[in-house]
């Protein structure tokens, strides 16, 4: 990410997008994405040159994508898991949430979906303005219902978990006009009649800290951000417990910033400057992680001189995000 962080904050680029009416410059003051669509190529012209990569060569599939400034597309994944968000945000909720965007980095956060009923004006337009926000919001449970003996995905019966997911999924969509399409158990904690009540609901592709099955994308999570629930790690655990997962594609921070204290928070910044300089990882949601997996040895990147990239994305399923946080110009035309 280092070569990213260096691309969004001095470069100028000229972008090129399929358009109906020919080409047509668009000048901005600042955009912060661009998104890839399927079936599309597209050229990128910069304005000064980013790499010594030779003019004239393709790079295809994942390890020569990872020499290209486009690298984040094929990156290894940093999730962002913040777990128990209500729909009334607390205060610590709205700090958590500032500093995503002072870093302006997606992360992803788990709705306690019940609690988005009969939504206020003022919690609807913040809930709105996440999404807005490079954050994903995923379905964490109905109710969260946690004790002992049994938990919400955990005890009860295949009709009563695909209720609870069914519920939550039609109440977000409903309120929010979202699709989640991401599922994380309360405490983790889960049985055999969860993954049967996934598997009967088509918007739920993605499973934290789910159970290897078929027609199911899980994503593993690691103990590395918080020492215990709501305690963050000091700088030197934290940096010990990344790399102990170094190998992996992809480390999941598991957080609650909703029970964090000062210190806390002050802990997780200093993880977050040291993160934001790495060079093999990009932060990416937990649907954002899964299309990238399901696209990245299908995407061309062509080297055609020193300024000029073309994005060959006509073999993609999805569509795919890049930042920018400075100043460029965007042209459009129409391709074949």
């Amino acid at each position: 990410m280092k070569r990213q962080n260096h691309l969004m904050l001095t470069l100028s680029c000229l972008f090129f997008v399929q358009c109906e009416d020919g080409m047509r410059p668009n000048t901005l003051d600042e955009i912060h994405s661009i998104t890839m669509e399927p079936g599309q190529i597209y050229t990128l012209i910069f304005t000064q040159i980013l790499d010594t990569l030779p003019s004239q060569t393709t790079y295809a599939g994942r390890e020569e994508l990872l020499k290209t400034p486009l690298h984040d597309l094929v990156a290894k994944g940093i999730i962002i898991k913040a777990d128990d968000l209500k729909a009334q945000f607390t205060e610590n909720w709205q700090r958590f949430f500032m500093l995503m965007d002072i870093y302006q980095i997606p992360h992803s956060a788990g709705l306690i979906c019940q609690t988005i009923r009969n939504l206020s004006p003022a919690n609807r337009q913040n809930l709105s303005d996440r999404l807005e926000a490079q954050c994903e919001l995923w379905l964490h449970g109905w109710d969260h219902f946690l004790s002992d003996s049994r938990a919400e995905f955990q005890g009860a019966s295949f009709q009563e978990q695909y209720q609870h997911l069914r519920w939550s999924l039609d109440l977000v969509y409903r309120e929010l006009s979202y699709t989640m399409h991401t599922f994380g158990a309360p405490g983790n904690r889960i049985d055999d009649h969860t993954a049967a009540a996934l598997l009967a609901i088509p918007e739920l592709i993605v499973w934290l800290w789910g159970k290897p099955v078929p027609g199911l994308f899980t994503i593993p999570i690691t103990a590395v951000a918080e020492s215990s629930t709501g305690v963050a790690r000091d700088l030197d655990s934290f940096q010990a417990r990344f790399q102990r997962y170094g190998s992996e594609d992809v480390i999941t921070l598991q957080i609650h910033p909703n029970l964090w204290s000062d210190d806390d928070f002050t802990r997780f910044t200093a993880a977050l400057d040291t993160l934001i300089l790495l060079d093999a990882y990009a932060f990416m949601t937990p649907y954002q992680y899964y299309t990238r997996v399901m696209d990245r040895d299908f995407i061309t990147v062509t080297k055609v001189d020193s300024l000029t990239y073309q994005l060959d994305f006509t073999r993609t399923n999805f569509p795919h995000t890049i930042f920018f946080a400075d100043r460029f110009t965007l042209w459009s035309e129409n391709l074949p």
